[in-house]
Parts: structure tokens; C-alpha cells; sequence
């Protein structure tokens, strides 16, 4: 096996680290080496947080890696730590890869904070629910990049993409390593150009760390499948042509996002960009190839059934909000993405599998497994930020509230309260009265989708250090390819 002596070394890590550990990790990082380690902010987030490059080698090759690109996807963060430290640490290792490399551990830490509730365990389907967030389409680092493509023309990048288009303008890379990991399932990939000798090579890597390969369905309808569990990059574009296919004639209408990073740096050259999509939980199902005992095509309408309830509740309980949450709230406006996007997703699957004979045959257990409870967990993210929003509203309720009888907002010096501030309060009462309403149905709801997943099929945490290695040694094989 090529590579042991860095694969070798990766340590039992038991957490995630948060966007504060890492920073003081990367800064101490460039103060311990400062002949071999250029520590860089190449911009700031929304909110002014820098975002801190590492630049590490003087190689021909320029690799581009940033993690937490979604910022529930940690598991490239881990990565780009160890890897960093590595490459300080073993000048003779540096040396034989021959790159120069541009490290980011995180390029959304705005979004990454709101996910550090579960960092540190425990790792379980409903603490990941309960503290998940991710940021509607048009806020996604990944999915904000310019693009004109028929109706649709999207330049509004957001900061952190900003910081990202520069630097891949800067540097050119050769190789660009976007860290995503998945949820619940197996790992796949994506890759931009066609190297079947390279395929092989990845799935092993896989299996040698006992990680199953996703082989049930694609991520998403219109994904190519290039070998198994290996897919060709997918792009704003194929998105667009699915929709426009089977959902409506101008789907620009639905997309409020842009193009992708891969999209983007190859405007500038021949970069070859690859994602590794690696679980934090699985089951035995997931690369299950037998028959089961439903037809493919039952089981894509029961998903599409289960979404279709997922988007009726979502739908319900922010209509009881209505405007008791700002507009521009994060986990509000990502809400509202859903909705427009999870019927319109459901109905071109409907429309697309209708003729489609592939779909008469039985179900493989893998696709069974992805449309039933992959799928599932899936809407018990999405619910989980409604529960996860309205825990954050009513933390920033009672911090309001305390401040305004701090102020003697609620009284008079003489302790009575004024029928003006007496309103304000009963106003505040009113407000978090519908909040826990809204609080306690998701919750039922989170019961319910986890009670229906964990009575069908039992799930294991795969250990972060197994998840970096795989991650890890798939750049390596892909720079072979370079």
C-alpha cells in the first residue's frame, strides 16, 4: 500500500473540531515553521470572520483543498488539519509530492458555528438533527460561483466565494479537492474528468478502511454514473436540464443559486477536481445488491411520498410563525429554499421514472435503503432545522427579555409594570407560546422519522480517523493522475 507512513500516523480523533480550535491550531502551525508554512487571510466571511489559507511546499503542482465548502461537513476539516501538520512536520514527504499547497480547514465559518452543537458528540441520528444547519442555496460557498447558462444568470457571490474566486484566479490549480462528506449511507464520488483507471484505485481505499460504497441511488436523478459509485461532476447546468425536462420550462425560476468551484476553475485550465462523499453513519444495506421484495419504481414514489409530507409539515409550521422570524434569518430562508425545491425535486422524479423500464425490476436492498431511510434521515435534518431555528429564537428571546427588565423595561422604579413595556412582555409571551408549539411538533415529528429508521435498520458511527484516511489517500491516488 503506497502512502503508509502518512496514513499511518493519522490519529484516533474522538470530535470535531470547532472553527476557533482550528484557527488556533493553523496559526500555531505557522509560528512553529515559518520556512515552510505561509499563513494567509484571503477574505472574511459575512459576518468578519477571516478565512485563513494555508500555503505550504514551493512543488510544480498546485493543490487547492478547503473543507466545510457545506458547513455541516466537517470531516474535510479533520483532514486538512492532520494533513497540514503532516506536510510541516516530514520535509522529505513534502519534497517527493512536489506541490504547493493551499490548505483552507474552513471556508464557511459563519455556518460551521451554527453546527458546533453536535462537534463533540454524541454522535447519534437525532443530536445530528437537532443541531444541524445549512445554509440556503444562494448562501452556499459551493453553489455561488457566476454563471450564465439559457435563462439562468447568477454573479451575486457571496464573501466567501469571493475569497475563493480570487485565489483559484491566482493560483490556477491543478488539482482542486472540494471536502464534502454525506450523512447516513456509503461513500461515493464525483470527478470531473473520465479516468477509469483511477476508479478501481478509490473504491479500494474504501473498502480497506471497511467504509461501503453507496450503491444504491444517486444523489440526485440527473447524476452520470461513470463506474460504481463514482459519478461525473455535477453541475448547475445538469440541474437546470433535469428540471427543464421534467419539471418546468424555465427553471431559473426554481434556481436561485450559481455554479459550482469546479465550474469555475475550469475557466482557467485543465483542473482536475475530485469529491469524496464520505457518511458519518451506515448499514449494511447500503451496498446490498440482492433483490428485495418492491419494485424500484415503489420505492422512488414512497420517497416521493415521504418528502412531499416532510415539505407539508415544514410548510405548516411556518405558516404559524409568519413573521415572528426575520426574513433573513439563516435557517429560516434555508426553510423556505426547501419548499420550493423538495416538490419540484419529487415531481421531476415522478414525471422521469414513469416509462422508464429500468424502473420495473425489483429494487436492489441498496436502493430500498436510500429511498426508505436514507431518505428518511434526510427529512429529519430538514425538520431539525425548524426545532434547531426555533432553539436559537427562543435563546435570543430571553436574552431580550432579561435585558429589558435589566432596564427596567417590564417595570417602574416602583416595581409596577407600565401598560406600554406590560405590552412588550405579554408580546413576548405571545411570541414564545407559538415557538414552543412549533418546538414540540418537530420534535414528535424527529420521533417519528427516527422511530421508523432505527426499527428498520440499525446503524454504526464510522470512527473520524477512518473517514480521513479514505479522504486523505484519494487526493494522493488522484495526483498520481496529474
Amino acid at each position: 500500500m503506497k502512502y503508509q507512513e502518512i496514513l499511518s500516523e493519522i490519529p484516533d480523533y474522538k470530535e470535531f473540531l470547532t472553527v476557533d480550535e482550528l484557527d488556533a491550531s493553523s496559526i500555531g502551525l505557522a509560528s512553529r515553521y515559518p520556512d515552510r508554512v505561509e499563513l494567509t487571510v484571503i477574505g472574511h466571511s459575512r459576518k468578519g470572520h477571516p478565512i485563513r489559507c494555508l500555503k505550504i511546499g514551493k512543488g510544480t503542482r498546485r493543490v487547492l483543498s478547503f473543507a466545510c465548502p457545506h458547513p455541516n461537513e466537517p470531516i474535510g476539516a479533520m483532514t486538512l488539519e492532520y494533513l497540514s501538520g503532516f506536510l510541516a512536520e516530514n520535509e522529505e514527504f513534502l519534497k517527493k509530492m512536489d506541490c504547493t499547497w493551499y490548505l483552507i480547514k474552513c471556508v464557511d465559518p459563519d455556518g460551521t458555528r451554527l453546527n458546533e452543537g453536535w462537534f463533540k458528540g454524541p454522535f447519534t441520528l437525532r443530536n445530528y438533527a437537532e443541531h444541524y444547519y445549512r445554509p440556503a442555496m444562494k448562501e452556499q460557498v459551493e453553489w455561488t460561483f457566476p454563471i450564465d447558462y439559457k435563462n439562468l444568470h447568477f454573479h451575486d457571490p457571496i464573501p466567501e466565494t469571493q475569497a475563493l474566486m480570487k485565489l483559484i484566479e491566482e493560483i490556477r490549480p491543478d488539482f482542486l479537492y472540494s471536502l464534502h462528506n454525506a450523512g447516513f449511507g456509503g461513500v461515493f464520488w464525483y470527478i470531473s474528468r473520465d479516468h477509469p483507471s483511477l476508479y478501481s484505485r478509490l473504491t479500494e481505499i474504501a473498502r480497506r478502511q471497511e467504509i461501503p460504497l453507496s450503491l444504491g441511488e444517486p444523489e440526485m436523478p440527473c447524476c452520470v454514473s461513470l463506474a460504481p459509485a463514482v459519478y461525473k461532476m455535477l453541475s448547475v447546468e445538469d440541474m437546470y436540464d433535469f428540471y427543464e425536462k421534467y419539471v418546468c420550462p424555465d427553471p431559473s425560476m426554481l434556481i436561485n443559486s450559481g455554479a459550482s468551484s469546479d465550474s469555475y476553475a475550469n475557466r482557467f485550465g485543465g483542473t482536475l477536481t475530485l469529491v469524496s462523499e464520505l457518511p458519518y453513519y451506515y448499514n449494511a444495506m447500503v451496498n446490498d445488491e440482492t433483490p428485495s421484495d418492491m419494485s424500484r419504481r415503489d420505492a422512488v414514489l414512497e420517497n416521493c411520498e415521504r418528502a412531499r409530507h416532510c415539505c407539508q409539515f415544514l410548510k405548516g409550521q411556518m405558516e404559524k410563525i409568519g413573521d415572528l422570524i426575520e426574513q433573513d434569518n439563516p435557517f429560516r430562508q434555508m426553510i423556505c429554499d426547501l419548499l420550493q425545491t423538495m416538490g419540484a425535486d419529487s415531481d421531476g422524479k415522478i414525471q422521469m421514472i414513469q416509462n422508464d423500464p429500468q424502473y420495473d425490476r425489483r429494487a436492489k436492498k441498496c436502493e430500498v435503503f436510500d429511498n426508505l431511510y436514507g431518505n428518511t434521515f434526510k427529512w429529519m435534518l430538514f425538520t431539525g432545522l425548524l426545532v434547531h431555528m426555533i432553539r436559537e429564537k427562543e435563546r435570543e428571546l430571553a436574552e431580550d427579555k432579561r435585558n429589558l427588565e435589566n432596564q427596567n423595561g417590564c417595570k417602574n422604579s416602583d416595581g409596577r409594570k407600565t401598560r406600554e413595556n406590560q405590552d412588550g412582555c405579554d408580546n413576548w409571551e405571545d411570541r414564545k407560546q407559538i415557538f414552543s408549539e412549533v418546538y414540540e411538533a418537530g420534535q414528535k415529528e424527529l420521533d417519528q422519522m427516527e422511530d421508523y429508521v432505527t426499527s428498520h435498520v440499525d446503524y454504526e458511527v464510522i470512527p473520524i480517523r477512518k473517514l480521513v484516511a479514505v479522504q486523505l489517500e484519494c487526493a494522493l491516488a488522484a495526483l498520481e493522475y496529474i
